[in-house]
């Protein structure tokens, strides 16, 4: 009988250190800067919903949905830096999770300012970045969530009266446009979520422990644009499963690997080169290890990066 692996986030700190990965994601550490609310206004934020994986038969179209979202040179036309998107990474999780959205809506909120930033025909600037990420909270909470973030709140207590009601929800429109009025593109969430559902391991908590560390690097790497503009999501994802593999190797020593890796790749029907895509995942595993020193300025994925694992 296989021992199972502890939920504790320790444990998990400590899988990553034996395993190369040093990313320090402490979650005790109090802000070192204003929350965007108060303790008393968590309270009576939304809760999330549960999605289910997909299935092996939905598989194949959730892949192909996939390759279809492109966001390559999202940032060549506008008078933002990769600085400034990743500033704006680290604020949309300190809002998401403070009004407990779910796991989902950050992925999802990612993917849409980056695919306007794509699409968007006008310059956009550092002063429409906070409008634009503000409004892809806003969207993704309402796609995502079974009780979505008011708009007041937006106003009143996110944006602090920066916007009104009505430039966001212009700006809402704005975006819906570029998007073609449609948001529903897969992200690593769906992707890493149904992929990992789909592996054979012995025991739930082996699962439980990869689909954590995947989503946890998949976090990470949404931070950097120049990450994405080479590497696509859906590279991110198998990239993100195939490291928390080799994560749980360290956590369990008893785990037999053999033929996961590859059964990954297998099930992304990931068709470049060997070589290449080895050096794709080198690439994010150089980020995950030099996420602080590269972004040091991220508190708030230190804060809330970590989901809570399921206990056995």
């Amino acid at each position: 009988m296989r021992r199972s692996i502890k939920a504790d986030y320790g444990e998990w700190r400590e899988a990553t250190q034996e395993s190369g990965f040093e990313m320090k994601l402490e979650v005790d550490k109090p802000f070192s800067r204003s929350r965007a609310v108060t303790d008393a206004e968590e309270n009576q934020s939304s809760r999330p919903r549960f999605l289910e994986p997909m299935s092996r038969k939905q598989l194949p179209g959730l892949l192909s949905r996939a390759k279809g979202c492109n966001l390559r040179q999202m940032l060549a036309r506008h008078e933002i830096t990769p600085r400034h998107r990743a500033a704006m990474m680290d604020w949309m999780v300190e809002v998401l999770a403070v009004f407990e959205q779910p796991e989902s809506a950050l992925f999802r909120a990612s993917w849409i300012l980056d695919s306007f930033l794509a699409r968007s025909k006008k310059r956009e600037t550092l002063e429409s970045l906070h409008l634009a990420g503000a409004t892809a909270m806003f969207l993704a909470s309402k796609f995502e969530a079974v009780r979505q973030i008011p708009s007041a709140h937006f106003e009143t207590k996110i944006c602090k009266g920066r916007f009104s009601r009505e430039t966001l929800l212009a700006k809402e429109l704005e975006i819906f446009g570029a998007l073609d009025f449609s948001l529903a593109c897969p992200t690593p969430y769906e992707l890493i979520r149904t992929v990992v559902s789909l592996l054979d391991f012995s025991e739930d908590s082996q699962a439980a422990f990869v689909e954590h560390s995947a989503l946890l690097i998949a976090k990470m790497c949404l931070f950097s644009a120049d990450l994405i503009n080479e590497v696509s999501l859906l590279e991110i994802s198998a990239i993100s499963i195939k490291l928390g593999i080799r994560m749980l190797m360290s956590a369990d020593k008893s785990f037999d690997s053999e033929g996961f890796e590859d059964e990954v790749l297998l099930l992304f029907s990931v068709n470049s080169k060997p070589s290449l895509f080895e050096q794709k995942v080198a690439v994010v595993h150089k980020l995950v290890n030099d996420f602080e020193s590269i972004f040091p300025f991220a508190i708030n994925l230190k804060k809330f990066g970590g989901q809570k694992k399921p206990q056995n």
